[in-house]
Order: structure tokens, then C-alpha cells, then sequence
């Protein structure tokens, strides 16, 4: 009995874990695509597509953090490239 709660528990915790990974990868898409489509952009001074760009690659190694395979290893590059 308790060892069938404990599996219970880590499929719950599983499935949690893969919304919060979704999650989290969405909003990451939508910062960078904003830093993309728009700031870098747009950025008026050196100062400013400097930091754009650092934010970039963060938001790039934050999904890096997560994922796994060839999306871990794209986001990585992509971080890479950002800095």
C-alpha cells in the first residue's frame, strides 16, 4: 500500500514537473521573441543592444537548464551565439 502511494506521488510529481517545463519554455519564447522581434531592434545606443543581447542568451541558457537532447544543445548555441 505504501509503496503504491510512493509511485502515485512521483507520476504527480512528474506530470507537475512537465507543466512547470512548459510553462516556463512558453514564457521564455515570448520574452525572447519580444528581445528579438523588438528591442534588439529597436535598441538605441550601445548600452542598451548590449544588454538586450545578454538578456537574450540568458533567457536562452535558462531553457538550456531544463531541456534535454538536440533542445538542450540548440539552446545552448543559441546562448552561446546571444553573448
Amino acid at each position: 500500500m505504501k509503496k503504491e502511494k510512493g509511485r502515485e506521488n512521483v507520476e504527480k510529481v512528474k506530470q507537475y514537473k512537465k507543466v512547470i517545463e512548459d510553462e516556463l519554455k512558453q514564457h521564455c519564447s515570448d520574452i525572447l521573441g519580444l528581445l528579438t522581434d523588438h528591442l534588439i531592434k529597436n535598441a538605441g545606443n550601445c548600452e542598451a543592444n548590449v544588454f538586450y543581447k545578454k538578456m537574450k542568451g540568458d533567457y536562452h541558457r535558462y531553457i538550456a537548464e531544463f531541456s534535454k537532447g538536440t533542445e538542450r544543445s540548440g539552446a545552448e548555441d543559441d546562448s552561446e551565439a546571444a553573448y
